[in-house]
């Protein structure tokens, strides 16, 4: 029986559930590293394109995190008598920190643009130090101002995904332990 649940409640395929939620974590994490390559792939000296970019990702991990969660509150609310507790618990977390979730996430591209057009000056002032000419294809180079912004735009990106993760991987813990 294994991941199977028995007694009250019907049985909840955990090693589904889990597999199906880190399928799409993996698939998340991919899409991060796929976009900001095409960033690289196509410099642009300003942060518009990085900003619809985020917000692109943003979106997507919105939909799904939300369509795990959503299954997982499915599968567990006909379980046992303490899945049920945790899924309206988390129902209940999940609305009263929504709002203030959103806005928080949505504060990040104006923290990302600044550092951006940090990077940017830096870059610029050391042009007019060095009395070089600048050359855009150096900028996505390792070590190139574009390329370490990009760097630190991972970061932020996978950060965000991991805190967007963490209500999922409360379930499923509840999941397991309820259902070794």
């Amino acid at each position: 029986f294994g991941a199977q649940a028995r007694g009250a409640g019907q049985p909840v395929d955990v090693a589904a559930l889990t597999a199906h939620c880190r399928q799409a974590q993996a698939d998340l994490q991919a899409l991060v590293t796929q976009r900001l390559k095409e960033g690289l792939a196509e410099p642009a000296p300003d942060f518009a394109p990085h900003h619809k970019r985020h917000q692109d990702l943003q979106k997507q991990f919105e939909i799904k995190t939300t369509q795990c969660r959503a299954a997982l509150r499915q599968a567990m609310s006909k379980g046992a008598p303490r899945l049920r507790q945790m899924v309206a618990l988390d129902a209940a977390l999940g609305q009263l920190l929504h709002e203030r979730e959103q806005r928080l996430l949505g504060s990040v591209p104006v923290l990302l643009e600044r550092q951006f057009q940090q990077r940017k000056q830096a870059h610029e002032r050391q042009q007019v130090e060095a009395d070089t000419a600048d050359d855009p294809s150096q900028w996505v180079q390792p070590g190139g101002w574009l390329h370490t912004f990009s760097q630190d735009h991972r970061d932020v990106l996978l950060a965000e995904l991991q805190q967007r993760w963490q209500p999922i991987l409360g379930l499923l813990d509840a999941a397991q332990a309820a259902y070794p």
